[in-house]
């Protein structure tokens, strides 16, 4: 037997069923179109914005090519530009983060230490992935270095991951304990950068040299050499 003899009853329990369930209906069908609209809006905005950003990082890469060849005022001015816009207008892109590390070399080149110092700063504060991470946290120890605050540098470096970036960081830990006078942790960081250097100690020549050519005049050294022979 149907579940409804007639046709009528049919319509009449539409009506029921409508009256009972239709004003939860008709909003679930109002916030599911709603939200479809909103997430296709979202990916839209999100597209114009790669797109805009991935512009302006051309420019910008555009830009510091031309600085290898005339390294005036103007484009230093347009390359500072285009990274305070990137910043502002995309800071939560890979192009803003990658914009602010290429101005803390120009930075440098330009001997403004402090300033290079924020833009790697802007870097670590948008919590940019590990590898980035890395890489920015190295550039502001080799940056503070550079600047005469050795301490601030090993400090920086102690806080850190060093992730595939391990060989280049304990080869300046131990440019930086060499400069201070402590061979013997400077003996060890550049032991540690060969070491760190993918199994492949002759990969980092410059590293060996800087290693071979501490003194060795005291007995703890002396030891040192025979263990390594």
């Amino acid at each position: 037997m149907d579940a409804y003899r007639t046709e009528d009853e049919q319509v009449e329990a539409l009506k029921r069923w409508w009256k009972e369930n239709g004003a939860s209906t008709l909003l679930t069908i109002v916030v599911v179109v709603g939200v479809y609209f909103g997430w296709q809006a979202w990916q839209k905005n999100k597209q114009q914005q790669q797109a805009g950003a991935s512009a302006e990082y051309q420019q910008l890469l555009q830009v510091t090519m031309e600085l290898e060849q005339d390294a005036s005022d103007a484009r230093y001015a347009t390359a500072s530009h285009l990274v305070d816009s990137l910043k502002t207008d995309y800071p939560n892109t890979l192009y803003a983060r990658y914009a602010a590390l290429m101005q803390a070399k120009l930075l440098v080149d330009q001997k403004d230490l402090d300033a290079a110092q924020e833009q790697l700063r802007w870097v670590l504060e948008s919590k940019p992935d590990p590898e980035l991470q890395q890489l920015a946290n190295l550039r502001l120890a080799r940056v503070l270095f550079a600047a005469g605050d050795a301490e601030r540098a090993l400090e920086q470096m102690n806080s850190a991951d060093y992730g595939q970036f391990a060989a280049i960081y304990y080869e300046l830990r131990g440019d930086i304990h060499t400069s201070q006078g402590d061979l013997e942790a400077a003996r060890q960081d550049y032991q540690s950068a060969l070491a760190s250097s993918a199994g492949n100690p002759d990969a980092m020549p410059l590293v060996r040299m800087k290693l071979d050519s501490l003194p060795r005049d005291t007995a703890k050294d002396t030891g040192l050499a025979n263990d390594e022979s």
